[in-house]
Parts: structure tokens; sequence; C-alpha cells
């Protein structure tokens, strides 16, 4: 008969705590009260190849000292639910460390890609479309990504990923919310969920051009706010939606409210709305209504839809390769 001798070993460092039992190794769980310093380390670490990739300058020191506050925040604030569950938690934290040294963009592996588990960690009650202030006050939906995002006027560009954890209410700095955009929960489909996420809850506003579903593929229908599929050269799509066609196609009304996705041009050509340019431009709503050709990553840039990836750095003023490692991403730096 052998004695079970329980031992726990507390790693400072990483602030996690694990058990084992005789000599079968139990599962190593992060607590609640170690959970910020270790997401910002593991995320700062995973964060840093991205960085160097926008040619954006970090500071391991600061990026830790200031997602750790963000994320005590999200666990000790005004807005917090109260709410952690520590396998979940523990889940985030292995995600976001495996992603060190994987893709910038938001493909399975990526830091993107631990935003469903880790936003899973804190589980509120407030519904899709209602008034929120950060993601932990949303309710949990099954394959959907509930966030509290400002619809329009998302600072994060044209579906280049996001990072796992961010309290809307306390902006990046040179992004801030501001009263006549009021952050509501939204349902996003995983960015590895592909032709799973069809039939998603969604949120869109055609005026704006914002919609959740085009990360994976598909578009936002307006009616029954769930991802559909976007249609292939000459085929169905929605003309109510002009980007409910493959990327390189806009949407344009045919004959008894039917939609048939027509060839997007290149610049110099007409346009009304952002879908009707191909990949080298990008349409000029505001003055000349044409497309202009797109800005190259490290270009000087004032605005995100400048840029061939949709992020233009409020500090640097570039556009960027990649939307998560921005110069307030890489540093740390969060203003209210």
């Amino acid at each position: 008969m052998h004695a079970i001798v329980p031992a726990v070993v507390v790693t400072v460092l990483l602030g996690v705590v694990g058990q084992q039992v005789a000599c079968n190794p139990q599962p190593t769980y992060v607590t609640e009260d170690h959970f910020a310093a270790a997401y910002a380390q593991a995320l700062c670490s995973s964060l840093a190849g991205c960085c160097a990739e926008n040619s954006i300058g970090s500071d391991y020191a600061s990026c830790t000292q200031g997602w750790e506050a963000q994320v005590n925040n999200l666990l000790y604030g005004p807005t917090s639910t109260g709410n952690y569950d520590i396998t979940i938690a523990t889940n985030c934290i292995d995600e976001v460390r495996a992603a060190q040294g994987q893709s910038c963009q938001p493909i399975p592996g990526s830091l993107s890609s631990a935003r469903a588990t880790c936003q899973s960690i804190f589980a509120g009650q407030v519904p899709l479309g209602a008034p929120c202030s950060s993601a932990t006050d949303c309710a949990q939906m099954d394959g959907s990504i509930i966030t509290c995002a400002v619809v329009p006027g998302d600072a994060g560009g044209g579906g280049g990923g996001q990072l796992p954890l961010a309290d809307p209410n306390v902006g990046l700095q040179g992004f801030n919310v501001t009263l006549d955009s009021i952050p509501v929960c939204v349902a996003e489909a995983p960015p590895d969920a592909g032709a799973s996420s069809m039939m998603a809850p969604c949120s869109i506003d055609t005026a704006a051009g914002t919609d959740t579903c085009t990360s994976t593929g598909g578009y936002c229908d307006p009616v029954m706010k769930t991802c559909q599929p976007q249609g292939a050269a000459m085929g169905a799509c929605d003309p109510a939606v002009v980007a409910s066609c493959l990327p390189g196609n806009y949407c344009v009304a045919a004959a008894m409210g039917a939609g048939a996705c027509m060839a997007a041009g290149p610049v110099g050509s007409p346009c009304t709305a952002a879908a009707m340019c191909d990949a080298t431009g990008m349409c000029d709503l505001t003055a000349t209504k044409t497309c202009i050709a797109v800005l190259q990553p490290g270009a000087a840039c004032t605005a995100g839809s400048q840029c061939s990836s949709g992020v233009c750095d409020a500090t640097a003023k570039i556009c960027l390769s990649n939307a998560i490692a921005t110069t307030a991403a890489c540093n740390g730096q969060f203003t209210p």
C-alpha cells in the first residue's frame, strides 16, 4: 500500500501552483492572483517577434508592467464580473506562450487564435448587441468569440487580428473610445474557424464597412445577423452588402433584387465602397471616389485605411505588417 503525499510547488516567477499526488503529476494551474503577471510575461515574450516584424521598438519591462496592470483591471476593476475560471485561464496562458515564433497573422496557433480561450475566462451575462464596458460583461456563446467592441470604429484595422485580452474602456495609446461610439457585446468567429464559422452570430455596419465575419471568409447577413459564405466571381451575393463576394470581387444589384459578384477594379477605377478596389488600391471615399494606390508596410500614413494591412501605427505613423504589434501594445502603453 502506497502512502499518498501531496506536494505543492509554488513557482514565484510565473505565479503558478502545481500539485503532485504520489508519483502521478497533476495539472499545473495559474491562480487568479498570479494570472495578470503570467499573462503579461507570456504575451510580451510572444509579441516580441511581431514587434520586430513591424519595425516597432519594444521594451520587455514596460510591456509586462503595462499589460499586468491592464489585466489586473479586468480582474479587479470596476467592470469586473468577479468570475475566474482557473482551467481556462491556464489554457489561455499556454496558448499565448505557444504562439511565440508563430505567424503574426490571425491563423491557427497565432496570438489572435488564443483570443477565443482567453476571452472565456470571465463569464458575464450581457446579451449580444447590449452596451458593455468590457468583454467580461458579455455572455459567452459556443463557437464564437464574444467581445465588447465599438461598431463602427474599432481601431484594430481590417480583420488583421486581435490580441487575446484587452479592455475597450482603456484605450491603447492613440485609440480612444468617444462618447458617440458606444461599445456593445459582439460575436466574432475564431480566426481558425473557416467554414465552420458560417451561421455564427455576427455584427455589421454596411455604411462604415465593419463586418465581424470577414476574417473567416464570410460576410454578415444584415437581416439574419449570421455569417454567410462569400460569393465567387459571377456568383450570387447580397446587394445590401457590397463585400458579400470573395476578395477581388464586389456585389452589384441585379434583376429581381438579387446580386452578382463582379471583379474589383485596379487603381484609377471609380468606386463607392472599399470592396470595389482590388488588392493594389483603396477607395478614396472622401474626395476622388476612385481607387488609389494602397501604402505598403513601413510607409508613412495618417489612417489605417491607407495601409495594405489596414493598420497605421498611432505613434510611429507608419503602415504595419501585422495588426497586433503596435507601439502601444509592444510597450504596454495605455491611456484612460
